[in-house]
């Protein structure tokens, strides 16, 4: 049996797009940006709109299980497209951009295809983060992919040889050689041109679930680029936000090549990353 993409033609489940600054923004921008982004946000057909008073920290990629802090004070408003799930008969948000203080995010389980997504991210965030550029400095760029493959698991769990590429030095060696549940993480910081630091980050988990009454093993590879900013005010300052979402491009040919260096040439022509 062979590892089945999450979708037919790719293996992306979720992709997100941030932007986070220095510092919070204080209330009287972070309205304007809240302003501006509805407006834009509508026009992608994200219309509908909800408050969060959570709490939570918006940074992509933090641990899991760690609850957040309870406050009264709102913390960020999400515009989002809904789509109908057909196992729960509800309606599930597919696409969301979460305008908070501290960071603009976008995020979608609707992927396609990455010509696609690009616009998207210009026309949603491009004005709204120029006017947060009026008050804040950015502190990052982050792009995280969120790929899954799944195997019905017949007898004993398979193993991922045929998946993962055996001997990449991204990937904890055991993962190879075992049937049971693991983990490999890893990251390093590399030069870019236009960032100050950047930060490659590869996360590969594999769970077992119940699907159609079978017990399937499913692998997931989170693979994320982060261009980090040093407080160089003078540079930050002739920095626009039209560059800065223009990036995102770069951010995202840099997690195509971890991807591809992870996975088997086999894998990497079904999900079409043969060229």
């Amino acid at each position: 049996m062979s590892w089945n993409p999450f979708h037919e033609a790719h293996s992306i489940e979720a992709v997100s797009a941030a932007v986070n600054f220095y510092e919070p923004l204080n209330d009287v921008v972070w309205r304007r940006v809240i302003r501006e982004a509805e407006s834009r946000a509508n026009a992608c057909g994200l219309s509908a709109r909800s408050q969060v008073r959570t709490g939570m920290q918006f940074s992509i990629g933090a641990a899991p299980g760690v609850p957040p802090v309870p406050q009264l004070d709102v913390d960020a408003v999400r515009f989002y497209r809904n789509a109908s799930d057909e196992e729960s008969n509800t309606l599930v948000p597919t696409e969301t951009l979460t305008v908070a203080k501290g960071v603009l995010l976008y995020h979608t389980t609707a992927y396609t295809r990455w010509e696609a997504m690009l616009p998207q991210l210009r026309t949603i965030l491009t004005e709204p983060l120029g006017i947060a550029l009026e008050a804040v400095y950015v502190n990052n760029l982050r792009l995280e992919y969120r790929d899954v493959f799944k195997q019905v698991i017949d007898q004993s769990p398979p193993l991922v040889t045929n998946l993962l590429r055996s001997g990449c030095d991204l990937l904890a060696p055991h993962i190879f050689r075992r049937n049971q549940l693991f983990h490999s993480h890893t990251g390093f910081f590399e030069p870019c041109d236009s960032c100050d630091q950047r930060l490659i980050q590869l996360n590969v988990d594999a769970n077992d679930l119940i699907e159609n009454n079978e017990q399937v093993r499913a692998i997931t590879i989170m693979t994320a680029v982060q261009d980090n900013f040093f407080p160089q005010l003078e540079a930050e300052r002739n920095r626009t936000s039209s560059e800065l979402v223009a990036r995102f491009d770069s951010l995202h040919k840099r997690c195509d090549e971890v991807f591809k260096s992870v996975i088997t040439d086999e894998i990497a022509e079904r999900v079409g990353m043969n060229s």
